[in-house]
């Protein structure tokens, strides 16, 4: 037979390998030859070779000069039978292409198993597929992507998210302040569409775990921060659904859509919707407060049980700033807190670190509604420990501040002030919304409904006044 170089070669006497099978002959030659490590070794059909079979590996080895060129340290046998030299630099480098692209993959799959479980925390809150050539409410967006209808029109340099940082909102130019009222009112409908607490009448659910949750819609957990994963993934979409809304009204909007001050991005939705769920969040985390001192009040108090009335739209507002700050500054309010609350001549830098809850009071609540609210919170306050009280923001309920703004649903007629619903329910402010008050009767033992023997004090007439409104109250 002939060497794989052309050159005539020794005969092998041995009797050829045959298959068990089909008895047929079966050429035995290298597939693959390594210095050291696999001397001797021409693949799975050459275990167990005679000796004139290692002088052919050892024919074949002779072919390639290595004793001048370290890069030839390593060889293979093409297809056709001849040798090809392996440069270990070049694969060096084939390794270290194939492990970039190993660590790609991996971040990359790391990257998809956190939308995976991102997605699973909200999957029942994803609804319908949008109509076709809908922007998808899901998709990855650019969070810095600027939407203007007008393609041509010209924008300034100025930071997008300056509509929501600007700390005196009268500093903003009226485009500005028209596109954040805009956005805040995009932001609070998608907010409360994903999450499927459509009105304020109707509860928000606990967040307790990812596999727990019983809500309509996305998970919120109102007992983080807003930088809890639960409610960054919350975010994003809301941000997500208030955009797409904005945009199938963007003729409606374009003025301050165009503007050149006027930025519109999901980043700065997602920081309208921080703002959104701290707003939302104040009011659940005082509606949890009250309810959890419900059993202690009936057995103070005796009656029904109030557990209906504890709705944060019903609870007084509270305001970490003046009312109208070009008439008080953010540092003559805060004095004026602290005066309130017992500590005149506080330098001005040590106010300036102070912060101060003011309680704004509704007007158009009975002082029999207030009462009860009153007595649950002093309740509650009572139980807490001196460490966590301490640390309560400071809150100041006697300075007299008030509203009129009617809730988005009416009381029932024991929680109204009768006074002052004959006062304005004829305003042409008011009275679309004042339109239901006055047609809902009182729940069982509080108002008209109260049961013979009912402790006094724990709710009024239809009126709903009682003399002497507490000065503390929810």
């Amino acid at each position: 037979m002939r060497g794989l170089d052309g050159s005539a070669g020794a005969t092998n006497s041995a009797p050829a390998h045959r298959s068990p099978r089909n008895q047929q002959p079966i050429r035995t030659h290298s597939r693959g030859v390594q210095q050291d490590e696999d001397a001797g070794y021409g693949g799975d059909q050459e275990r167990g070779t005679n000796g004139p079979r290692e002088a052919t590996i050892q024919r074949r080895r002779s072919l390639v000069d290595t004793s001048n060129s370290p890069a030839t340290i390593r060889q293979r046998i093409s297809r056709g039978g001849t040798y090809v030299p392996i440069d270990p630099a070049l694969l060096q480098e084939d390794q270290e292409i194939v492990g970039q692209r190993t660590q790609r993959l991996e971040t990359r799959l790391i990257a998809l198993e956190a939308q995976i479980r991102g997605a699973e925390v909200g999957a029942a809150a994803r609804g319908p597929a949008p109509a076709d050539g809908d922007d998808s409410a899901g998709e990855a967006e650019n969070i810095s992507e600027v939407y203007c209808p007008d393609p041509d029109a010209v924008k300034d340099d100025s930071d997008p998210l300056s509509i929501v940082t600007t700390q005196y909102k009268d500093n903003l130019s009226t485009m500005q302040r028209k596109a954040l009222s805009r956005c805040q009112a995009a932001v609070q409908g998608a907010f409360r569409e994903v999450t499927g607490v459509l009105t304020a009448k109707d509860p928000w659910p606990k967040w307790t775990s990812n596999d727990d949750w019983t809500g309509p819609g996305m998970a919120v957990h109102f007992g983080g921060t807003v930088k809890h994963p639960v409610n960054r993934n919350l975010f994003r979409r809301v941000a997500a659904v208030a955009m797409q809304d904005l945009k199938k009204d963007s003729a409606m909007h374009a003025n301050w859509m165009n503007a050149p001050d006027v930025k519109l991005t999901i980043g700065l939705l997602v920081e309208i919707t921080k703002g959104t769920f701290r707003g939302f969040k104040t009011p659940f985390l005082k509606s949890k407060n009250y309810r959890s001192a419900i059993p202690a009040y009936l057995e103070a108090y005796g009656g029904a049980d109030p557990s209906e009335l504890v709705l944060p739209d019903w609870m007084s507002d509270e305001a970490s700033g003046p009312e109208d700050i070009e008439a008080e500054s953010i540092i003559d309010w805060k004095r004026r807190m602290a005066e309130k609350d017992g500590h005149v001549g506080i330098a001005e830098d040590i106010l300036q670190k102070k912060m101060y809850l003011e309680t704004v009071k509704p007007k158009w609540r009975s002082d029999a509604l207030s009462e009860i609210y009153h007595r649950l919170r002093k309740i509650w306050y009572d139980s807490l420990s001196v460490r966590f009280a301490n640390a309560m923001t400071t809150r100041i309920s006697t300075s007299n501040r008030s509203t009129n703004t009617p809730p988005p649903f009416a009381p029932y007629n024991f929680g109204i002030n009768q006074q002052w619903l004959e006062e304005y329910k004829n305003d042409a402010t008011y009275k679309i919304a004042l339109r239901t008050w006055g047609t809902f009767t009182d729940p069982p033992g509080f108002g008209a409904a109260v049961d013979a023997g009912e402790p006094p004090g724990v709710a009024a007439d239809a009126g709903g006044e009682l003399p002497g409104a507490p000065a503390d109250e929810g």
